[in-house]
């Protein structure tokens, strides 16, 4: 357990037409078993009722410390604006729909003091329409994270907290709206030498709904997320640069052939670097996920090339479901399979 002497954490949450979720959010922050911190909300120009849901819990508890900016400037502006008014001696990042475990904080601030770690993230669960679904097991040390952010994202951007040290080196680019969390990633990563991990716990629930992006806001971000993905790749090696341009030309057109010629570039390249089982069928089964076109074929190759490393069953036979039979993740029979499994 910590001392009595406690570090003040930092709570930085940027808020826009966020009514729906926000009190949820908010409470789930409150309610933390670590009482000693400072929840600076950023009203980033919503036009809802967001500043009166955050107005009312301010009355309730003096933690709260509010930005209220009339004019919408974006999530990169509101992070930048709630880190330089931080007081902390740790950073946390909350989003203003998503709701953060009790122990969320105590949790992470322990984990971070006994491995010596300057950015922290944990596991997450995808919650929809008041479902439980997948968990998402991030990479856990910092060597398989390093290698994982080549091909997959490693950590979930509201489970994130940092020691302020950090932002004083290196902080948000303001040029890579909506691929900002991925874009610091690899900057730390790349660039620093900070030390980097994953809490193996779940932390967090990260709400999926209707209203988080568009079709325009997913190509956008794609076209930023390839640019970070070379540039990082080229910081690690050529091999690296290599296998990310085989992604990128696999998630734009999808065949059978490359899918399988890159698999088995990658577990033979994360083999080469000492890369975990765990982490290793982390990142094809993202890699899978992440594919436009899935069938029986594609399948059957994730399959055969994983065949000899250790999985979840209910994980792999819900992923074989979906290629058999896609179905839209608001269809009554994806809810069904998600409460069956």
């Amino acid at each position: 357990m910590l001392s009595l002497n406690k570090p003040l954490i930092s709570v930085i949450m940027p808020v826009y037409n966020s009514q729906k979720y926000l009190a949820k959010a908010i409470e789930s922050i409150l309610n933390q078993t670590y009482k000693n911190f400072e929840f600076i909300i950023i009203n980033d120009g919503s036009n809802d009722g967001s500043v009166e849901i955050i107005k009312k819990y301010m009355k309730k508890d003096k933690r709260i410390v509010l930005i209220d900016r009339k004019e919408n400037k974006g999530i990169v502006y509101s992070l930048i604006e709630g880190i330089n008014q931080a007081r902390g001696e740790f950073i946390a990042r909350m989003d203003a729909d998503d709701v953060s475990l009790p122990k969320r904080f105590e949790t992470q601030i322990e984990y971070m003091i006994k491995n010596n770690l300057d950015v922290c993230g944990s596991f997450i669960q995808f919650l929809r329409k008041g479902i439980k679904e997948r968990v998402v097991a991030f990479p856990i040390t910092h060597k398989d994270i390093k290698y994982t952010l080549l091909f997959v994202n490693a950590f979930s951007h509201p489970t994130v907290m940092f020691k302020r040290k950090v932002f004083q080196k290196i902080n948000y680019n303001l040029d890579y709206e909506h691929a900002e969390d991925y874009k610091l990633w690899c900057d730390i990563l790349g660039n620093t030498d900070f030390k980097i991990g994953n809490v193996p716990e779940i932390l967090l629930y990260y709400r999926k709904h209707g209203s988080q992006g568009s079709i325009k806001v997913f190509k956008n971000q794609r076209i930023l997320w390839n640019k970070i993905r070379l540039e990082y790749a080229s910081i690690i090696g050529k091999e690296s640069v290599d296998l990310v341009k085989k992604l990128i030309k696999l998630e734009d057109h999808p065949t059978v052939k490359d899918f399988k010629i890159l698999t088995t570039k990658i577990i033979k390249f994360c083999n080469s670097y000492g890369i975990s089982e765990k982490n290793l069928i982390y990142i094809i089964r993202e890699i899978y996920n992440r594919l436009t076109k899935k069938s029986l074929l594609f399948y059957y190759v994730y399959f055969k090339n994983t065949q000899n490393i250790q999985k979840n069953f209910k994980d792999e036979l819900f992923l074989f479901l979906k290629s058999i039979l896609p179905v839209k993740q608001n269809s009554q029979i994806y809810q069904w399979f998600r409460k069956a499994f």
